[in-house]
């Protein structure tokens, strides 16, 4: 008996490094949003590209979660759907409306930076609402993370610039539209525990659909499908199936077993990618402050993985029920 309980506690042992290795393949995907995205503003606005990828991934992901779940979807009553629609609203409908005017408003190198915040913005959110508590081990971790992250992004000297009059609302925007996006993080986290994860998905995703099905109608935006082409159809088989229904289904999914904040390390993994991807790809060159801020970043994920995998730490990834551990 005393073996067979050793084997089974092993598997989960291992389950918040597996899962966080999990979070940062995903961000892999994430990072390639920006490239194939340009494919379907080749042929569409940016507001109707977010439709687009909303809609297709509605279409993608209602067929499974009802198969999936359709016995399940009687007790429709004891779904926190309330929340799950905020959640939509707020994700799938203001931010990219308010994300779309703060780019016009905003310049490209302030809208990489603001973007790469998204991090930061999850774990101070979870600290502030979820009231995840946050040791001051993670709280370095985060600060060598954000450190590197400033380096590599080459504002460390120039942030300044982020409130320069002309591009101060673009810029505001840009970071409510942060916001926005980790909300569905900070909303997700409480979902999860009350509901199944593909069904909170698709609730949020109709909901945003729906709502900017409407916007795009009363604004005269509808899109023209006869733009529609073959690079479109690639970038929206990336960010509607992939990055959008699977990467989302897995990330609200690791949301039952670790808390938001050690989830949203992984995010740090995109803007890395980022400047690598422009290293190889583009030939772009980097310096010396860059790469020591991309080795900043490597670190701080490296340091983050000990503190999961390290038996003293293990017990601060499980959430809090009852009597169990707090979050961490």
């Amino acid at each position: 008996m005393k073996c067979s309980a050793e084997s089974s506690a092993r598997p989960l042992e291992h389950t918040p490094i597996l899962l966080f290795l999990g979070l940062v393949g995903i961000n892999l995907l994430w990072a390639g949003n920006p490239v194939m995205t340009k494919f379907i503003l080749r042929d569409f606005a940016p507001i109707q590209a977010a439709w687009l990828r909303i809609a297709v991934s509605v279409l993608v992901l209602a067929p499974i979660v009802l198969v999936r779940h359709r016995p399940k979807l009687t007790h429709a009553s004891r779904f926190p759907w309330a929340e799950a629609v905020i959640a939509g609203a707020i994700v799938y409908f203001v931010t990219p409306i308010v994300v779309t005017v703060g780019l016009d408003r905003s310049l490209a190198v302030h809208n990489s930076f603001i973007t790469g915040l998204e991090p930061v913005i999850t774990i101070v959110l979870a600290w502030l609402v979820l009231h995840e508590r946050m040791r001051a081990s993670r709280w370095l971790v985060l600060g060598v993370a954000f450190s590197g992250f400033m380096l590599l992004s080459g504002m460390a000297n120039t942030w300044l610039g982020l409130v320069a009059s002309g591009h101060l609302l673009g810029n505001l925007l840009l970071l409510a539209g942060m916001v926005g996006e980790s909300m569905f993080s900070i909303m997700g986290g409480r979902l999860v525990q009350r509901a199944r994860p593909g069904v909170i998905l698709l609730t949020c995703l109709l909901t945003g659909s729906v709502l900017l099905t409407a916007y795009l109608i009363t604004t005269d935006a509808w899109p023209d499908f006869r733009n529609f082409s073959w690079s479109s159809a690639i970038g929206l088989a990336w960010a509607g199936p992939v990055t959008t229904v699977a990467c989302y289904y897995f990330w609200l999914a690791s949301l039952r077993v670790i808390p938001v904040n050690a989830a949203a390390f992984s995010l740090f993994v995109q803007p890395l990618v980022g400047a690598a991807m422009g290293y190889v790809l583009l030939t772009e060159r980097m310096d010396a402050i860059q790469i020591a801020g991309a080795g900043l970043i490597l670190l701080a994920l490296a340091l983050h993985v000990y503190l999961i995998t390290h038996p003293y730490r293990r017990a601060a990834f499980a959430r809090s029920s009852g009597t169990g551990p707090s979050r961490n």
